[in-house]
């Protein structure tokens, strides 16, 4: 017996085992055929016998055996048996030296064996080498994949088992599946037992068919099964030649967890369900009408108030696809396409069920608010009648407004066809006053002028009430002192404080402050209307008036100053003083006395509020009244320049002027020409538009006094003419001042838009139209062509 060793030239996919199978050669014809292929076997055992290959075999265990048939002492056949009795199923490959069908039925009916012919080609032995040792080498592999798998199913802590895929026998059970009664050799049942994973038996074969058995097994997922009160996760997996794996994993706590869950997800819903069907509940009986919608625009829930408005059911709305020709009376009050998600609010047109339209208002809040289930929802409100009350509001504020603009151009025409006269009253009855008179005709002239006055105040003060009642006052914000203002106020009452013999005094509280910034007009117009009451009103005695701080107002920006005036009139009775403040009320008791027109104190009311503060009066019937009121101004910051308050002084031109005076009233024409020649200026006056432009074409004027309502072209046209330089020789920079009746809020700016330089409202005020003409002068000095006239005369066509 010999051992041929050679490198290893014959290929295994195995990794598994200790290399190359050991083979087994027996007889001379064995030993030669291997001898011959030492370079491509290597663990070959060679001997020569049946009793070598016997004891070889007890000691090397081969794995192959190639053996000659003709084999002594006792033949090929018997040790073959011998042989597989130590290893069953071992392969032999028998070396035939002639044929012989005893000899191979008896060598087959032993187990595997291939029989190679002794005149055969040596590759006929080679194929049959290399087939019977790549069987071995699969056989080594299983075996080995086996053991692992028997070893890693006893480490298993969870009950384990194999079973045979169609005898459904347990091959192999782990201790855990053994303590639950499943022992190996048992028949696979039981609640593990999973039906649906197993193929029929019937559709093999063969019972051991294991391979095409293991090929049809079913993958299904694990599953959950309640057993040896317990609760289990069975899973089935296919392990290659061995069989299937059955595994239980206890999941008793997480079931518990789970179903707890559950219990908690079951519960919870049910509490989403009965707060959706309260939600429902509320918001069916809910007074405001709300509808939903789901992804496709198509009601879902229409509730009480809907139906309620509009005359529609649940039922023919909800799930309705065509819910939009009932509902929406033209493609103008449909929704958009996209209804209901793109929008926030909305009016929309519904036609009832009864064909009348419903304006209803929808808010949608599905963002703010959503709801599960809705994929959109708004809520509505049926506006109908109010928009109908809006329309009539509006209908009402339009004949109001017109009723307004009518007023106010009738207030307009009023006050410039009544100021006309008085200009020509106030202005010959001035001329007249500085002629010579006897005392009885400047008496009676006095009292025109007094008279015409008088009549001036009422116009002024019916077209302030007119302009504070449509909101067209503005404040100015400028710095002023309030002395100073109040100064000046009391000045102008001086004569009628001689006249009547009474004093007035004056304390202003040091606190106060110097300068504020406010609208001193406003203020001077108060002051003047409660001063003037109280020299109306008192007989004899004092007069006292008071300023102060009114208090801290630290929620109010700037100061609040309080002002009071103290007379000793007659009084007024208790029950009268929650009126004196209202539009043209007047005391009965005063009436016949005291001329007015009852607008004076409310048109204070009306100032005093919107100078941010509030007027009162206290009195006592016999001994006079006090009047109170409070204003609040702002204060000037520490870069802003006080103003500097010099008396104004009447002002007059330093030289004789050359005027135009344009005007088509007769008697304004000739009472500004009169006046004005009696200063020293040289006068031509004209009536109309273009007479205008002609006359300054040809003479060289300083300035021009322009009524506006003239007869063709008015005033303001003329003016833009003058100032377009279309005419040949008249002065495009001429000063036109404007001497218009026109005293309405707005006509001053509107004038000076036009290219007039300034302004002057009748009754002409001559104080201030000679410091107009004074800059006219000033400006002539500044470098400006101006004639220089030396003697007054008056040239006119009227």
């Amino acid at each position: 017996m010999k051992a041929q060793d050679s490198s290893p030239r014959l290929g295994w996919s195995g990794a598994v085992g200790r290399g190359a199978p050991t083979l087994l050669a027996a007889g001379p014809h064995a030993v030669a055929a291997m001898e011959a292929r030492r370079d491509s076997y290597d663990n070959v055992i060679c001997v020569e016998n049946g009793r070598e290959a016997l004891l070889a075999a007890a000691r090397h265990k081969p794995e192959i055996a190639v053996v000659d048939a003709g084999l002594e002492p006792d033949g090929a056949v018997p040790l073959a048996a011998s042989l597989r009795s130590m290893t069953p199923a071992l392969p032999v490959i028998y070396l035939m030296d002639r044929e012989d069908s005893g000899f191979l039925e008896d060598a087959a009916a032993l187990g595997p064996a291939m029989f190679v012919p002794g005149d055969s080609a040596p590759e006929v032995l080679d194929k049959a080498l290399e087939a019977t040792a790549r069987q071995v080498m699969r056989h080594r592999e299983l075996a080995e994949y086996r053991r692992i798998t028997e070893t890693m199913l006893d480490g298993m802590q969870q009950p384990a088992l194999l079973v045979h895929p169609v005898s459904l026998l347990i091959l192999q059970a782990n201790d855990s599946a053994q303590q639950l009664g499943l022992h190996a050799g048992d028949t696979f049942s039981g609640p593990f037992f999973r039906e649906d994973l197993f193929p029929k038996a019937d559709s093999f074969a063969a019972h051991e068919d294991f391979d095409a058995a293991l090929a049809q097994l079913n993958a299904v997922p694990a599953a959950e099964v309640r057993a040896y009160d317990r609760c289990w996760e069975i899973s089935m997996n296919r392990v290659a030649t061995w069989g299937v794996l059955v595994t239980a994993t206890d999941v008793t706590h997480r079931a518990m967890v789970r179903e707890e869950l559950e219990g908690l997800v079951d519960e919870r819903t049910r509490e989403l369900i009965r707060s959706r069907e309260r939600l429902e509940l509320l918001v069916d009986n809910l007074p405001l009408m709300i509808r939903a919608f789901d992804e496709n625009g198509v009601h879902i829930f229409w509730n009480k108030e809907c139906e309620r408005v509009t005359g529609y059911s649940s039922r023919r709305i909800v799930g309705n696809h065509d819910a939009a020709s009932l509902l929406y009376p033209s493609a103008d009050t449909a929704p958009p396409p996209d209804l209901p998600g793109t929008y926030r609010e909305r009016e929309v047109v519904i036609r009832s069920a009864e064909g009348s339209p419903l304006v209803t208002a929808w808010t949608n809040i599905s963002k703010e608010c959503p709801i599960p289930g809705w994929a959109n929802w708004e809520t509505g409100r049926n506006v109908t009648l109010a928009r109908e009350l809006e329309g009539q509001l509006r209908t009402a504020r339009e004949a109001a407004e017109t009723a307004n603009e009518a007023k106010s151009s009738f207030l307009a025409n009023m006050s410039h066809e009544i100021r006309t006269p008085l200009n020509s009253i106030l202005g010959f009855t001035s001329l007249t006053l500085n002629s010579e008179l006897s005392d009885e005709q400047r008496e009676s002239l006095g009292y025109i002028r007094a008279s015409a006055r008088e009549l001036l105040d009422i116009i002024n003060d019916i077209l302030d009430i007119s302009k504070i009642e449509a909101g067209h006052v503005d404040l100015m914000q400028e710095v002023f002192s309030i002395r100073a203002i109040i100064d000046e106020t009391v000045n102008l009452f001086q004569p009628q404080l001689a006249s009547k013999k009474l004093a007035l005094t004056l304390r202003i509280d040091r606190d106060t402050p110097q300068f504020v910034i406010g609208d001193q007009t406003r203020l001077r117009q108060v002051l003047t209307n409660i001063i003037s009451n109280a020299i109306k009103f008192s007989r004899q005695g004092e007069i006292r008036a008071r300023v102060e701080p009114a208090g801290a107002d630290e929620d109010q920006d700037g100061p609040l100053i309080h002002f009071a005036v103290r007379d000793q009139g007659v009084g007024i009775p208790h029950d009268k003083l929650s009126t004196i403040f209202d539009t043209f009320t007047r005391l009965e008791s005063t009436a016949k006395n005291v001329q007015g027109t009852g607008l004076g104190l409310a048109i204070c009311k009306r100032l005093v509020s919107l100078l941010g503060g509030m007027i009162w009066a206290e009195s006592e019937v016999g001994e006079g009244s006090v009047f109170h009121f409070t204003a609040r101004f702002g204060l000037p910051g520490a870069t802003m320049d006080a103003p500097s308050y010099t008396r104004e002084q009447n002002m007059a031109p330093t030289r004789p002027l050359s005027i135009l005076v344009v005007d088509d009233d007769q008697g304004s024409r000739r009472m500004l020409a009169r006046t004005l020649v009696s200063k020293g200026h040289e006068v031509v006056t004209a009536t109309t538009g273009s007479e205008t432009l002609e006359l300054l074409s040809h003479n060289g004027f300083d300035c021009v006094l322009m009524d506006i309502r003239l007869p063709g072209m008015d005033g303001l046209e003329t003016t833009r003419r003058i100032r377009s330089g279309s005419f040949a020789g008249v002065r495009t920079d001429i000063p036109i001042i404007a001497v218009t009746a026109f005293a309405i809020k707005g006509d001053k700016e509107r004038f000076l838009a036009a290219g007039m330089d300034d302004y002057v409202a009748k009754p002409v005020d001559f104080a201030i139209l000679d410091r107009i003409l004074a800059g006219v002068v000033s400006r002539g000095a500044s470098g400006e062509e101006t004639p220089l006239l030396i003697t007054g005369r008056h040239k006119g066509r009227g």
